[in-house]
């Protein structure tokens, strides 16, 4: 327990730290404790969509009076008009503004339905309405299968594993990215349901960040029974490795650019590597591999309808239609040969665009 506590008392003083760093000048009302309610990064984001805020308001009417919770609608309604008028932004834009608010003024937090800003709430409303998200199209494992195959051709066998691991844990690119040795537990059994490796991150002892939704410790079982060829490569690696060693070598940065790469070569759209965390559930429920909620579950969504996004196979196969034949078939064999390619047994497919 002392090692415990040493760990949580450190990490206040990291993250109070950085909030200072980051965020100085915080509203006096906001707490040093309410700040650690969000991570560093999203503290950036957050100051940076209330600056431009204000800095808009200061232009265009008299200073915020965020006391008063009349002037601060009519104010976020003429932005709000601006935004998706004249800048064509998506509604996106203003739900994060919001919860910005929110979060440097705690008297805000969550006020959209019931409270001071419930014709905040309504704007948004209509605004999603009018300008409704895209639906992301999570594509079929064999996409992921040929980005691999890529970078085992250009000799980055780690980062292929990475993007493996994104894609069958459900991991957010920065988590993923980040991973060491220590976030691997090797199994503990030969059959049974420890028998499997598996994922902990977010680790508390660590000093790593908590998830998006303030928890650490998080477990994620790698117990896909058509991805237990991978366990050997962990077991692999990890003997190589440090207990504080990066699982890759390369950077988010470089990942990105390799993955931008790779969708370049075979003639796929440009896509975020956030893209990975969708086509993890997609696979696995077509597939009938997990139901929507232990996706939930293993995603770690705090609401459960984040599944159905996931539920719609035919836009994976809308997509296929979309490619080429000879793309097509050159992703299935990727995903046919993986195993093999991965473990150095056969050599990267050739794949040339036609």
């Amino acid at each position: 327990m002392n090692s415990l506590a040493k760990s949580h008392r450190r990490k206040i003083q990291v993250e109070k730290a950085l909030r200072h760093k980051v965020l100085a000048a915080l509203p006096e009302e906001l707490s040093v404790l309410e700040s650690l309610t969000v991570g560093p990064a999203g503290a950036r984001d957050y100051r940076q969509r209330y600056n431009t805020f204000q800095e808009w308001a200061d232009q265009a009417t008299t200073k915020i009076d965020w006391k008063d919770a009349e002037v601060v609608t009519t104010i976020l309604l003429a932005y709000f008009d601006h935004l998706m008028i004249d800048l064509k932004r998506p509604p996106d834009d203003g739900i994060k503004l919001v919860a910005a608010i929110g979060y440097f003024h705690p008297s805000y937090h969550r006020s959209t339905r019931t409270g001071a800003l419930k014709r905040v709430g309504r704007a948004l409303k209509g605004w999603t309405k009018v300008m409704p998200s895209e639906t992301l199209v999570p594509w079929p494992f064999m996409a992921v299968a040929a980005v691999c195959n890529q970078m085992m051709s250009r000799r980055k066998p780690r980062m292929a594993l990475t993007t493996l691991l994104a894609t069958n844990a459900y991991l957010r690119p920065g988590v993923a990215s980040g991973l060491k040795r220590h976030n691997l537990v090797p199994p503990a059994a030969t059959t049974g349901r420890f028998s499997h490796w598996a994922l902990r991150i977010h680790i508390l002892d660590a000093d790593e960040q908590p998830s998006k939704v303030g928890v650490y410790d998080d477990c994620i079982p790698l117990d896909s029974p058509d991805k237990q060829w991978m366990s050997p490569l962990l077991g692999r690696l990890c003997k190589t490795l440090g207990a504080n060693q990066d699982l890759m070598t390369e950077s988010m940065a470089d990942w990105s650019k390799e993955w931008q790469r790779s969708l370049g070569s075979l003639g796929l759209p440009t896509a975020h590597l956030y893209m990975l965390r969708h086509i993890g559930p997609s696979d696995d429920i077509a597939s009938k591999r997990r139901s929507a909620k232990q996706v939930v579950d293993r995603g770690q969504w705090v609401v459960p309808s984040t599944a159905k996004r996931y539920e719609k196979s035919a836009l994976s196969q809308a997509f296929l239609n979309k490619c080429q034949p000879a793309l097509v078939a050159h992703m299935k064999a990727c995903e046919r040969q993986l195993p093999q390619i991965m473990a150095g047994h056969l050599l990267p497919l050739v794949y040339r665009r036609v």
